[in-house]
């Protein structure tokens, strides 16, 4: 009889364990309704799938890979946004997989009216900070870096930080670079640098930038709004 109990009691450990797997999988933590489809993420204190359903109906999901740096971070809706990444009105899903600091790195799906599905983007996929700006029709990634220096000599520990943005826009389909813009401080000598390059698409690649040095006081003077970069 010990046998069977152990094989029953292994069967009954076994569905405990699927289980809530196959519970937490088809929880929806964040939904919103547009144009009629029903967005989801779904999971347990993470997303773990994304689900869109139109008349009860699932046309489409797909599993994503996720981790802790979007609880860590407390992220608005878990990182799940539903917004229109290609300005051709249809709303798209964007998913931020992980957070270091100020970036973040996410998945994105195109909505494809053809078939009435989504499809994967990787050029989108491989930005960070992603962020559309439907005024310009462009695509705007971020980053942030910081470098620190310790002291020497006489002279103390300093650092040097850039935060540059890339503009993109959509040409057939593809995803183009249109402009770079970077701010880089140094602490040692309490400046700012502001470099601005455009993008060839001709020769593939972003021209010499045109550097300007700015003091912290001229800086707070310059309007920078309309150089897609935010401070």
């Amino acid at each position: 009889m010990k046998p069977r109990i152990f094989k029953l009691t292994g069967l009954l450990l076994s569905l405990a364990l699927l289980l809530p797997l196959s519970a937490c999988a088809s929880k929806a933590i964040h939904s919103v309704t547009v144009d009629g489809k029903c967005y989801e993420a779904l999971g347990g204190s993470l997303p773990k799938k994304l689900r869109v359903s139109e008349n009860g109906k699932t046309i489409w999901q797909e599993r994503v890979k996720t981790d802790k740096t979007l609880s860590d971070a407390a992220l608005p809706d878990f990182g799940f946004a539903v917004i229109d990444l290609n300005f051709d009105g249809y709303a798209d899903i964007r998913q931020i997989t992980h957070v270091e600091g100020e970036m973040t790195s996410n998945v994105c799906f195109l909505y494809d009216p053809a078939t009435n599905t989504f499809l994967p983007n990787e050029p989108l996929g491989e930005l960070c900070n992603v962020m559309p700006d439907p005024e310009k029709k462009v695509i705007l990634s971020f980053t942030h870096q910081r470098t620190d220096f310790p002291a020497y000599t006489d002279a103390p520990s300093s650092y040097k930080t850039c935060d540059t943005t890339t503009a993109y826009y959509w040409k057939n389909g593809n995803l183009i670079p249109y402009r770079r813009i970077s701010l880089t401080y140094s602490s040692e000598h309490n400046i700012y640098m502001l470099s601005i390059s455009d993008y060839v698409e001709e020769i593939f690649q972003f021209l010499d930038p045109d550097d300007t040095w700015y003091t912290p006081e001229e800086l707070e003077k310059l309007d920078l709004s309309g150089l897609y970069y935010f401070r």
